[in-house]
Order: structure tokens, then C-alpha cells, then sequence
């Protein structure tokens, strides 16, 4: 991110997400068992912190303190092992009104994500 005097600028927003899938396994049988899911999600802020000019500081005030969504990616499950690709795209924008000038467009979430997990 940039700021409107061309320096660079970090913005980090930590969510607590809710997602609500559902998920499809065509022919789920042997080692490797591939699936796809895609449904809604809610999020909550938990923090926020822009890192400007070599400062960092507080930005809840300038965030919204919810989100909501979709969310769909897919993965393999192999035995107790599973790997997974996901897209969340927001549609709400992060920033509030207060934040936001007259005429900017919307700043909604969007984060692709690589997990990996072993099932207990």
C-alpha cells in the first residue's frame, strides 16, 4: 500500500472468521480424497495497525469492527493428513464511513490462504 504522498504504508487488520461451508466430495474413496466447499463467512476485528512514515499506531477507530462474505476453495485429504487452498472474498469495505473520502471506492477483504492440518 501506498499513501497519498507516494511512501509506503502497511495496513493490518486481524480477523476472528465464521464461515459457515459447505463441502463436496465426488467419489471420495481411496488414498487421496479430493473436495471442494464455498459458503458464507462473518468475520470480527480483533486489532488493526497502520505502519506509516516509521511509525506504527492504532487504526480500530478508522476499521469496521465486522465483515461478511464468501468464502470457496478446495483440497486432498490423505489419510489423516489434508491439504487446502481457500479465496475469501469480503463485501463489505473494511474502512468506515469516516475514513473513507467522498468518492473512493469500496476497500473490501480479499486473501487467499495455503493450510495444511492433520486430522486427531
Amino acid at each position: 500500500m501506498v499513501d497519498s504522498y507516494g511512501d509506503p504504508a502497511t495496513l493490518s487488520i486481524t480477523y476472528l472468521e465464521l464461515p459457515l461451508l459447505v463441502r463436496v466430495a465426488p467419489g471420495a474413496s481411496g488414498r487421496y480424497r479430493p473436495y471442494g466447499f464455498a459458503g458464507p463467512f462473518f468475520g470480527l476485528r480483533m486489532s488493526a495497525s497502520l505502519d506509516a512514515y516509521g511509525d506504527s499506531g492504532d487504526f480500530t477507530e478508522s476499521t469496521r469492527g465486522s465483515e461478511f462474505g464468501v468464502a470457496l476453495g478446495g483440497g486432498v485429504d490423505a489419510g489423516r493428513w489434508l491439504v487446502e487452498g481457500r479465496f475469501t472474498q469480503g463485501f463489505t469495505s473494511f474502512a468506515t464511513d469516516e475514513a473513507t473520502a467522498p468518492g473512493e471506492p469500496s476497500a473490501p477483504n480479499r486473501v487467499f490462504a495455503i493450510l495444511a492440518g492433520i486430522r486427531f
